[in-house]
């Protein structure tokens, strides 16, 4: 099968959500957590002392290709990018129940990944869109349009948050859509499924979110 370009997958299907001529914000704050900045300092400390760290740049998806076309679909995007493959994105950290964040989890959720992002001044994320449901195709061998049709067309009870760790500062973007995200820390984002979103840091501090992926119960 031929690679499938995720961008234009959505644009076909009609999930796509970007329309500079829209006034509809692309992003909802789901509800904020209102932890004393103690509390918030004291757990990234904690992770930045002993979670295990991996960097997540342009080459992790250039040098690789997923059987999945669903899944492959961002890899496309961003090898059509033709970006430096040592731009970084970020640093991830994995958060385990050890953590203070992981207090933070959803307690509706199931299959539920943490991690923290860390970006350092200067870094960015390409734009892409999340299939925050991709893990359902992962390991079939042989694919149909119209179960590619399906995958694309619906995250089904698959969700992903964001949730701020500090206060965003001048020149930290979040941009999803066609919406320039408002946040600080505790807030916890969400957003329709489709939504193109990017990120960058142009400050000189380094920028701390965390992200959930899993799927509600």
């Amino acid at each position: 099968m031929e690679d499938i370009s995720r961008f234009e997958m959505h644009k076909d299907l009609k999930t796509w959500h970007f329309d500079l001529n829209s006034t509809k914000q692309d992003y909802e704050i789901a509800y904020h957590i209102d932890n004393p900045d103690e509390w918030w300092e004291k757990a990234l400390e904690e992770v930045t002392r002993k979670a295990d760290q991996s960097v997540l740049n342009n080459g992790f998806f250039s040098g690789k290709k997923e059987t999945d076309p669903a899944v492959n679909s961002l890899l496309v995007d961003v090898k059509n990018s033709q970006a430096p493959e040592k731009d970084i994105w970020f640093m991830r950290g994995k958060i385990s129940k050890d953590f203070m964040f992981y207090e933070l989890m959803p307690d509706n959720l199931e299959h539920a990944d943490m991690r923290l992002a860390t970006q350092l001044p200067m870094d960015m994320t390409y734009r892409h869109i999340d299939h925050e449901h991709q893990q359902i195709s992962s390991n079939r061998e042989e694919f149909e349009m119209e179960e590619l049709k399906e995958i694309f067309g619906s995250r089904g009870k698959w969700r992903k948050y964001i949730i701020l760790v500090e206060d965003l500062k001048a020149g930290q973007v979040f941009y999803w859509g066609n919406s320039i995200v408002k946040a600080k820390r505790g807030d916890v984002i969400v957003w329709d499924y489709g939504v193109p979103h990017w990120t960058v840091n142009f400050s000189s501090f380094t920028r701390h979110s965390l992200m959930i992926t899993g799927k509600l119960t």
